[in-house]
């Protein structure tokens, strides 16, 4: 039986999830919860991977690639029929920013997350 502190994985790509909000005072942690998909959805804001990090604080393996906030591409939100797009710019960097929010990450996009910088406490990409 599948219970709420033994779930493991969760698988939420190409849901069309534009935002995720950050769980409420009444809400808990999925403290269980290792590993995320997310990818295909057009996630426009970093605050919504700050929400995810919120609900899931013991992530260690993420998949968040073809997302608005990792390619800067426009996606078409299925329910507003909006365009949506973030800063290209920022696409560039969305792995170091990803690895630099993410403390517990060890695994992004099936690359590893290898090294630990000891003085600034936080681990760097080495793919």
């Amino acid at each position: 039986m599948l219970t709420r502190n033994s779930l493991q994985s969760l698988f939420i790509s190409e849901n069309q999830l534009s935002e995720i909000t950050a769980p409420s005072s009444n809400d808990s942690p999925l403290r269980s919860v290792n590993t995320l998909f997310v990818d295909g959805n057009p996630l426009k804001h970093w605050s919504s991977i700050d929400a995810m990090i919120a609900w899931l604080p013991n992530i260690n393996n993420l998949r968040a690639a073809d997302t608005v906030l990792t390619t800067g591409k426009l996606f078409r939100h299925m329910t507003t029929g909006f365009l949506v797009t973030s800063d290209p710019e920022t696409a560039k960097y969305a792995r170091q920013i990803l690895i630099g929010r993410i403390a517990s990450l060890r695994r992004l996009n099936s690359s590893e997350v290898r090294s630990f910088a000891g003085n600034m406490g936080v681990w760097a990409d080495t793919s």
